[in-house]
């Protein structure tokens, strides 16, 4: 899910062009679309249902450990760690990111979690 948190009270026209553009990707890849001032991505994730019970959400904000307060097991895996795990770059967080992604893909059937939500698209 996208949701636009940031830099929301900016109405410039490149702003909201940029917006416009996020907007068409999440259409265009089928990924739930919140726009500005809908709310705090890591709040609209637990009220709509992406952080729930007795499961692993990984998601790109720096809060989401506070996905633990739902049951879920909260990890943020944000920019600079996403760009070094895709360039094979070292860091010192990668290891607990590989640890994370051997957990999500060894243990649960499906991704879920930040990508569907319970009963809804879920990667295979």
């Amino acid at each position: 899910m996208f949701a636009l948190d940031h830099d929301v009270q900016n109405k410039t026209e490149g702003n909201l062009s940029k917006y416009k553009k996020i907007q068409e990707f999440a259409k265009k890849h089928e990924v739930d679309f919140y726009p500005a001032g809908r709310g705090i991505g890591h709040q609209v994730m637990v009220e709509e249902g992406y952080a729930f019970p007795l499961n692993l959400t990984v998601a790109s904000d720096s809060h989401s450990n506070m996905y633990g307060g739902v049951g879920s097991l909260g990890t943020p895996v944000v920019r600079t760690d996403g760009m070094c795990r895709m360039t094979q770059q070292h860091n010192e967080s990668l290891d607990l990111i590989d640890f994370f992604l051997f957990l999500l893909f060894s243990l649960q059937p499906r991704l879920c979690g930040s990508l569907a939500k319970p009963g809804g698209r879920c990667l295979r």
